[in-house]
């Protein structure tokens, strides 16, 4: 039979020490077979792992992936020679399958620090600097960004494509697919290579509980790389996440604790893919099920949505995206004396990041729509001094150049682009 390693490892446990042999099937065939599932109970180093697994013929079958996160190994798939490669890991600690921290040899797991945060994560096509600092001195400067973020059936779908033994994913869940961009400014020792690496990158719930790593080959090209300075990569990572999730994020490097590293929205279509949002009600019912919420460093906040439709050729867009806010929690935010200056400067932070991955979420879906948003609001602040509405925006951006005042036919003149601020006319925040 032909040695192969794409699908499982199997071994035998002695000692509380996992011990791999590692076999396989032949390539082409395939045979029904019963099996006792989860039938085993793995440890390593003492301590109990979680990974399923099942026996056949008197062995034990785990898969390669769940084996390396408890190992604190690099799993790396070559589709083109359709190779797993299975490396020492970028050292530290890492997290097994249920959580557990798996000590790697001291020296490689770096320290990675960004101007991003959980509270304010980035959106996608946002470059983020980043330092990595590791325990033996050695450091990095280096850029990310999320370039693409696929959700559900369509996910599902190229993984696989990637490798069809992939596993769907457990009942209620689905898969996301992320991909990354990555490049390495510079290191303090030019002959030294970072290792990107694609177990670095996690996705945690809305809720802040850690995912675990799904165990899929990932379409080509994959994110994992070794880089010298100048060097970059670009791939993707696959995660699978609760369809009920609707604002799971992603992180990359962070440390043991959870802290630091690069944080990302991971917001996509999800089970709400079969909208058609290129109606006034569907982009309202996609808005409302998306980004109706947000948890801010000043406490959660709660939007609504009036979509504009224009009919005239005086404007230049086909619709205005109000994002309605309570004018209340954006006071308390600007002025609440409950909170830090620092705290106020996150909250307001994470409300801008918000805007931004809403309106590069709409320009993407509607390529061919010439959109603005931001928030927008009418409010009365004087009720008893009959002074009448006064209407509030902040972060209002659009997707399109805006024309020259002198254009009469300003919806002609207008095409749409990419995402940009149009602060013109907004309040100062």
């Amino acid at each position: 039979m032909k040695r192969d390693i794409r699908v499982f490892a199997c071994g035998f446990l002695a000692a509380g020490i996992l011990m791999l042999s590692v076999t396989g099937f032949a390539e082409g065939t395939l045979r029904q077979i019963l099996v006792a599932v989860n039938s085993v109970n793995i440890k390593v180093n003492g301590r109990t792992a979680t990974a399923d697994n099942f026996v056949y013929e008197g062995r034990t079958y785990v898969q390669v992936r769940d084996i390396c996160n408890m190992l604190g190994k690099d799993l790396i798939w070559d589709f083109n020679t359709k190779t797993a490669s299975i490396n020492d890991k970028t050292g530290g600690q890492t997290s097994g399958a249920d959580g557990i921290g798996i000590d790697q040899p001291a020296g490689r797991l770096p320290n990675v620090t960004s101007t991003t945060s959980r509270q304010a994560p980035s959106s996608a096509d946002v470059i983020i600097p980043l330092t990595a600092a590791m325990p033996d001195k050695s450091a990095f400067n280096a850029e990310i960004s999320l370039k693409e973020l696929i959700r559900g059936d369509e996910a599902l779908n190229r993984i696989k494509a990637a490798n069809p033994s992939n596993d769907s994913p457990e009942t209620g869940n689905e898969y996301i697919l992320a991909k990354f961009s990555f490049k390495l400014i510079g290191a303090s020792d030019q002959n030294i290579q970072y290792s990107l690496s694609d177990s670095d990158f996690i996705l945690v719930s809305s809720d802040g509980k850690d995912y675990g790593a799904p165990g899929v080959a990932v379409p080509p090209p994959g994110i994992s790389a070794k880089l010298y300075a100048g060097a970059s990569n670009e791939g993707w990572v696959a995660f699978e996440v609760s369809k009920d999730d609707k604002q799971p994020l992603i992180v990359y490097g962070k440390d043991a604790n959870g802290k630091g590293g690069v944080w990302f929205n991971a917001n996509a279509y999800g089970s709400q893919a079969n909208i058609n949002i290129s109606t006034v009600n569907g982009l309202l019912q996609f808005l409302n099920y998306n980004y109706s919420t947000l948890t801010t460093a000043a406490g959660d906040t709660k939007f609504s949505f009036e979509i504009v439709e224009n009919k005239f050729i005086s404007w230049p867009y086909d619709y205005w995206i109000k994002v309605k806010f309570d004018p209340q929690f954006f006071i308390k935010v600007k002025y609440g004396n409950e909170y830090t200056q620092d705290q106020r400067d996150q909250a307001v932070r994470q409300i801008k990041n918000f805007q931004e991955s809403l309106g590069r979420m709409m320009t993407a879906a509607l390529p061919q729509k010439k959109l603005i948003g931001g928030y927008n609001i009418k409010t009365d602040p004087f009720p008893n001094m009959s002074q009448g509405l006064l209407n509030s925006q902040y972060f209002t951006w659009t997707n399109y150049d805006i024309p020259a005042d002198s254009v009469q036919n300003k919806y002609d003149a207008a095409s749409p682009s990419t995402f940009r601020w149009y602060p013109d006319y907004d309040n100062t925040f």
